[in-house]
């Protein structure tokens, strides 16, 4: 399956451009990514501040006979990503915090939204909203949240970011036919606290 890149400079929200993008333009799968979301969406309604120079982006992919169920990718997403930000920043201290956030040293530094949509022929779509903290991070009294450069000294440019999670989930569902859920969720406890 391969990921068409849809980029902006200046969105209200990348999940709700991957909605239009389905139900007006047909799209099957494809990747949103924007500099700057006006409206950025958290889990449970909340608001996903969106700083200028971190992660702002959107998978989407029809839920096939032969693709996981949309609950498995709240197990599959977050292991990806954890994997790749580990690899890319070779940092030991970095974790899944059930259901949808990544930490490094106890800091929040990912949030990950997911949505499943139907569109007018009741064909359902996945939606994984994926937030990352780049460069820079809000002040929120009720919770730890950094950014990875400040955690692991290592900077990250958006364009490596986008690419390296789009390769990720090409090559995941390139390899669908050997995906056992046992396994990522072993993998996924492995990887959380």
């Amino acid at each position: 399956m391969n990921f068409n890149i849809y980029s902006y400079t200046r969105i209200p929200s990348t999940n709700d451009v991957a909605i239009k993008l389905i139900k007006k333009q047909n799209m099957k799968q494809g990747f949103v990514f924007s500099k700057f979301q006006t409206s950025g969406r958290g889990t449970r309604g909340k608001k996903w501040i969106s700083k200028s120079g971190n992660f702002f982006g959107s998978v989407f992919f029809e839920l096939k006979k032969n693709t996981p169920k949309f609950h498995e990718f709240s197990v599959i997403t977050p292991v990806l990503i954890t994997k790749k930000i580990k690899k890319i920043t070779d940092c030991k201290n970095i974790y899944i915090k059930w259901p949808n956030d990544i930490y490094i040293n106890d800091q929040k530094v990912c949030g990950i939204l997911q949505e499943v949509i139907q569109n007018e022929n009741n064909q359902k779509y996945l939606i994984i909203g994926i937030g990352i903290n780049l460069v820079s991070h809000p002040k929120i009294r009720s919770q730890s949240i950094s950014n990875i450069k400040k955690e692991t000294k290592v900077l990250i440019n958006n364009n490596e970011m986008l690419n390296e999670i789009k390769k990720s989930f090409q090559i995941f569902f390139k390899n669908i036919k050997s995906y056992s859920f046992k396994k990522y969720m072993s993998l996924g406890n492995s990887l959380s606290r």
